[in-house]
């Protein structure tokens, strides 16, 4: 490699004088300005630039056409990009650390809810750690009725603060699960939106249509039944109706149920046929029927309290696409623990219940559910 230094007034003829001497391939290495050396003492001398260019020899076999392959000239790009870029990638290392420190979070205290939270979370381990309690213990009330370990734990930590402040074990046991269920039992009020009432076949939906009918006393109330392809399909809705005064419409699909809801000025509660596991096309004619009725229309699912569990809530998956905003719960007169219907309503995502049903008697079988009875119930502590 040959080096080389030039100088000149300006740095285009320096410039100049590498491209003549070394040829187009030079590189420059480094330029700087230099005080000129004419004058006395430098005075009133004009200042230099001083180049420095490097450019690679040739050998001999190169310059008679008769090398191998060329040299690997990728250390030039590499040394002047590197001396370059050096310098702002440090710069920019050195922002970025400070605009991290700038906008790192800083630590904010608990909220009460997360303290809440981390307690339940705790009483679940412990729960799981030891599941069984004392007979005299408030979580054995709550784990006889069939309530989970978990949730069991934490409303005994409930029961047991009211028990300090005074309150008898059973009345505490009672008002920590009622305050529990309060938030997810529904006030139902008259209203005049229209009603769908959905749910798997057996659970008692018609019975709870007819019982709405006559416990929401409107001479603007109409019943619809859609169950028209199954025999004897309508007739029980009908039968009720005719015993109740109430006028009965069919429909036999969606577009049927608008141009009723179009035509009649009156507030309409719809029976639906019952939609067995795996049955898509009766979800999508749910989904219409409730587009039917309008954007105000309530949907009310229908659970039994008889069913398992795990069954509970295959079924509140299944219809979630349709929407339900409340729960009509029936058949609790033929259950013998309630702890299944507690473990899924207590779940932030179930809905709220608007509506109970302890009997096959109309109207008189079907509640508004009180936080308090609902609770005696449910821990068969009444007498």
């Amino acid at each position: 490699m040959l080096i080389r230094r030039f100088e000149a007034e300006t740095t285009p003829e320096a410039l100049n004088a590498v491209k003549e001497a070394l040829g187009p391939d030079a590189v420059i290495l480094s330029t700087r300005t230099l005080r000129g050396r004419r004058g006395r003492f430098g005075l009133l001398s004009k200042p230099m630039v001083e180049v420095t260019a490097a450019v690679e020899r040739e050998t001999p076999d190169a310059a008679e056409g008769t090398s191998r392959r060329a040299p690997n000239e990728s250390w030039r790009a590499l040394q002047i990009s590197r001396a370059l870029v050096s310098p702002l990638e440090d710069e920019l290392r050195a922002l970025r650390e400070t605009v991290e420190r700038s906008v790192a979070p800083r630590p904010q205290a608990p909220s009460f809810a997360d303290e809440v939270a981390e307690l339940r979370r705790v009483a679940r381990a412990l729960a799981a750690r030891v599941p069984e309690a004392r007979a005299d213990d408030p979580e054995s009330h709550y784990l006889s009725a069939g309530i989970s370990p978990a949730l069991a734990c934490e409303l005994g930590v409930d029961a047991r603060a009211r028990m300090h402040d005074g309150a008898p074990r059973d009345e505490a046991v009672v008002e920590a699960l009622a305050d529990r269920l309060e938030p997810k039992l529904a006030s139902t009020r008259v209203d005049d939106g229209h009603r769908l009432v959905i749910g798997a076949p057996g659970v008692g939906k018609t019975t709870s249509v007819a019982k709405q009918a006559a416990v929401d006393v409107d001479k603007r109330t109409r019943l619809i039944t859609t169950d028209t392809h199954r025999l004897g399909g309508s007739a029980t809705l009908r039968g009720l109706g005719k015993a109740l005064g109430v006028k009965v419409d069919a429909a036999s699909n969606p577009e049927a149920v608008a141009r009723i809801a179009r035509k009649r000025r009156a507030r309409l509660i719809v029976d639906t046929p019952g939609s067995a596991q795996g049955d898509e096309d009766a979800i999508f004619e749910l989904l219409r029927t409730a587009h039917a009725l309008g954007d105000g229309a309530r949907v009310q699912h229908v659970l039994s309290a008889t069913t398992k569990e795990s069954d509970l809530r295959r079924e509140l998956a299944r219809f979630a696409c349709v929407s339900p905003d409340s729960l009509i719960v029936t058949r609790l007169d033929d259950s013998t623990e309630l702890g299944n219907v507690v473990n899924v309503l207590l779940e932030e995502s179930t809905p709220p219940i608007a509506w109970i049903g302890n009997g096959q008697r109309v109207p008189e079988d079907l509640e508004v559910p009180d936080p308090h009875d609902f609770a005696l119930q449910v821990l068969r502590v009444c007498p």
